[in-house]
């Protein structure tokens, strides 16, 4: 059964773990947002007369509807919901995180050669 109304309860539950994860998710960003928000803004600027429909500012009252909460479409939807007026004040976060190189931080399992990757398949993939 599909509901597409919510009581006062469950809408004042939704309404404070939405703006609960607005605040935190952006506040401590991994390399891996920041390479995402980069993409994310640099599509953005390439849309001339176009308008981005998703994420928008409210793009988290759309969630319900969802068949599921996806991390990047929350981690979208706050950086719009904070810098969507501020966009200058986004991309200098962006710019200065950069500056620090976080951006091109990856994990050590992310870290092999195309030709050890090519090896390990060869070598080590036969488990049946």
């Amino acid at each position: 059964m599909v509901c597409l109304s919510f009581s006062r309860k469950e809408n004042v539950l939704q309404t404070f773990f939405v703006l609960q994860y607005l605040d935190r998710i952006i506040e401590d960003l991994t390399p891996d947002d920041i390479r995402q928000l980069i993409t994310a803004e640099d599509e953005l600027s390439q849309c001339e007369n176009f308008v981005r429909i998703f994420p928008s500012r409210n793009s988290n009252t759309y969630f319900p509807y969802f068949e599921s909460q996806r991390y990047y479409n929350m981690l979208f939807d706050a950086w719009e919901f904070k810098y969507h007026d501020r966009r200058t004040e986004g991309i200098q976060r962006l710019k200065n995180l950069c500056a620090e190189k976080i951006h091109l931080q990856v994990p050590s399992v992310c870290r092999k050669t195309v030709s050890e990757i090519l090896f390990d398949q060869l070598f080590f993939s036969h488990d049946n």
